[in-house]
């Protein structure tokens, strides 16, 4: 099954995560939470993270660290290269040209946008304080997740509007709102290439705690995310006017004028925001504004800038394009969850922007925590397997002592009885002695009868034998060969001591006209003792 892949967005008040996972279908949400940040602790922020990894199910997940744009500074620049290696040190170069102070401990990363040739390369230069980038790199592995990369809000809300409108968004000049519940992040993208983006402090939270009829430095924790955004609804951007408010009606107009001057404020901050990236960068005309974040649920805010700024508006929802798409248990619809959306796609989409603030001491660091993690088991396994292939010689060696013992024991109850059944064995070998001994004449005469040429190429005419003595033996044979053939076969009967011819001479039989050999043999016996042994 696929690793879930998370995105994670820190901001100074709370921490946003969301979870994806690949399926044959595509990206699947699988869930998205959102907790609060103690407010002056910096140390906080893995203890915050650990409930909604647990709630999330994403022990040991892979995940993306969003980081907001007031923290960094992003840069479009033209570089006279298109060497990865060159680009590396120039943009290190030109990145400390726009850091104010502290440009060593700067984390710099680069999105090559377009590359030209022989003209060098548009190139997106991003740097974020080193201390910023290591507290979420410390918090994030704390909280027992994998870091994946760091990167911005502004490249996460440019990912997240690429997955879902890369084709309504050709030859468009477009300006990316988004409108969250501190702050709102503006971008100009212009032929599909991130141009210029700011963030600015607009505190929509108090805005919506004031028209709940609730003290805006009432802490946050103590106000719930749904009653902020029930706010969102119930606020109608063309009619502020409208009986919405919770309070009483003294305080109505105090809230209507806050309201307003939130929503003027938009208007001139991305005015602003337009006149300097058309002066500075030579931006086109925008010709669209797509709305997202907590903000773009407030009622006919599409209507209100349309009329404002006279240009088409969309609302950018990614959350809501994923498949299982948890979209209705989100208090915002999902809307609050499109950074960490746009950070989770950023290796799981085609042609999508990469910066990746992660220092390298981070990845060596994590490399050598990782090899000494690997030798740590290693040792553990070898130590194991060491103690059980001690265990497992002890528990051998106990075995083969256990089956020793059993076999003394049956060695000492069966030795009577072995002794009892070689003395009967000895002393039937007595009675067969005496009653079949081993020289006596039949025996004899039986070993002389199984010799092979018996009958056949030798005759026998007498044998002379008395008992313990030599056995004589006379006879004819055809040839003389058979007469040794005859004297070699007693010889291995094992019967005799000595096999000697004394005589053999030939004797002419003339009835047939052939000529035979008598002959004669000497056989000592061999003692019966001797063939006992």
């Amino acid at each position: 099954m696929p690793r879930p892949i998370c995105g994670i967005y820190l901001t100074n008040e709370q921490v946003n995560a969301l979870c994806l996972r690949p399926t044959r279908k595509g990206l699947a949400l699988t869930g998205a939470d959102a907790a609060p940040l103690p407010e002056g602790d910096d140390d906080a922020l893995g203890s915050a993270l650990k409930p909604l990894v647990k709630s999330l199910g994403l022990a040991g997940a892979e995940a993306h660290i969003c980081l907001p744009k007031q923290q960094a500074i992003l840069r479009d620049v033209t570089l006279p290269s298109t060497q990865p290696d060159e680009l590396s040190q120039m943009v290190r170069y030109e990145a400390e040209r726009h850091i104010p102070f502290h440009a060593d401990r700067h984390c710099v990363g680069y999105h090559v946008m377009k590359s030209r040739g022989i003209e060098g390369s548009e190139v997106l230069i991003a740097a974020v304080d080193g201390p910023v980038v290591e507290r979420a790199l410390s918090g994030v592995a704390e909280a027992g997740l994998r870091v994946r990369g760091v990167t911005l809000s502004s490249v996460a809300l440019m990912n997240s509007l690429l997955h879902v409108r890369r084709e309504w968004m050709e030859g468009k000049t477009i300006a990316l709102l988004c409108l969250g519940l501190d702050t709102v992040d503006l971008a100009l993208v212009h032929q599909n290439n991130l141009i210029y983006a700011r963030s600015v402090v607009m505190d929509l939270r108090s805005v919506l705690k004031s028209w709940l009829g609730l003290d805006p430095a009432t802490p946050d924790r103590e106000v719930e995310i749904e009653k902020l955004a029930t706010a969102c609804r119930m606020i109608d951007c063309l009619d502020l006017e409208a009986q919405y408010s919770e309070s009483k009606s003294v305080a109505r107009e105090d809230h209507v004028a806050l309201v307003r001057g939130w929503l003027n404020r938009l208007v001139q901050e991305l005015q602003r925001t337009y006149d300097f990236a058309r002066r500075e960068m030579k931006c086109p005309q925008i010709t669209a504004v797509v709305l997202t974040g907590e903000g773009a649920l407030l009622r006919n805010i599409e209507r209100y800038l349309y009329v404002n700024l006279n240009v088409e508006i969309q609302t950018l929802n990614p959350v809501g394009e994923l498949t299982r798409s948890l979209k209705k248990k989100m208090p915002f619809d999902g809307l609050e969850f499109v950074i960490p959306c746009g950070a989770a796609l950023t290796d799981e989409m085609t042609g999508g922007y990469r910066i990746d603030l992660t220092p390298r001491e981070f990845y060596r660091r994590m490399a050598r925590r990782q090899t000494l993690r690997q030798l740590s088991l290693t040792g553990v396994l070898a130590a194991i397997t060491l103690v059980l292939g001690v265990l497992s010689l002890f528990h051998l060696r106990e075995i083969q002592a256990r089956e020793l013992k059993d076999y003394q024991d049956a060695n000492r109850q069966l030795r009577p009885a072995v002794n009892e059944l070689e003395e009967k064995r000895t002393k039937l070998g007595i009675i067969q002695g005496f009653l079949n001994p081993r020289n006596s004449a039949l025996n004899v005469l039986l070993t002389i009868n199984r010799t092979p040429g018996i009958a056949s190429r030798v005759r026998l005419t007498r044998v002379v034998f008395e008992k313990g003595e030599t056995v004589t033996i006379e006879g004819t044979a055809k040839t003389v060969p058979d007469i040794t053939t005859f004297a070699g076969d007693l010889r291995q009967s094992g019967q005799f001591a000595s096999v000697t011819i004394p005589r053999q001479e030939p004797r002419e039989l003339r009835n047939l006209g052939e000529t035979v050999w008598n002959f004669s043999i000497e056989a000592p016996l061999l003692s019966d003792a001797g063939g006992d042994r």
